[in-house]
C-alpha cells in the first residue's frame, strides 16, 4: 500500500518562488548537473541545482519543512524487536 506513503502539499512553495523555479528549469545556463534518462523504464530530465544558485536556500528550506511535516504526520515505524509502532 504505497498510497499511504504519498502525500501532497498544497501551496508549499509561494507562487513567486514556484514561478522562479519553473523559470530556472527552462533556462539553458545551469551550473549544476543535468542528466537525461531515455530508457524503457525512465524517460525524464534530472537537474541538480547548484548551492550557489539564488533559489537553492529557499528550495532546501521548503523541502526540509515538508519532510518534517511528513515525518510528523505520517506513518512512523520502529523496527525494534519488542514493538512496531505506527501513527497516522
Amino acid at each position: 500500500m504505497l498510497s499511504k506513503f504519498v502525500r501532497g502539499f498544497e501551496n508549499a512553495l509561494p507562487d513567486k518562488e514556484c514561478d522562479n523555479l519553473i523559470e530556472w528549469f527552462e533556462r539553458d545556463d545551469h551550473i549544476g548537473k543535468t542528466t537525461i534518462a531515455n530508457r524503457m523504464t525512465r524517460k525524464d530530465k534530472q537537474m541538480w541545482m547548484d548551492e550557489k544558485d539564488l533559489l537553492y536556500s529557499s528550495i532546501q528550506r521548503v523541502k526540509m519543512d515538508m519532510l518534517q511535516e511528513y515525518l510528523t504526520d505520517s506513518l512512523c515505524i520502529s523496527w525494534s524487536k519488542k514493538s512496531r509502532i505506527t501513527r497516522n
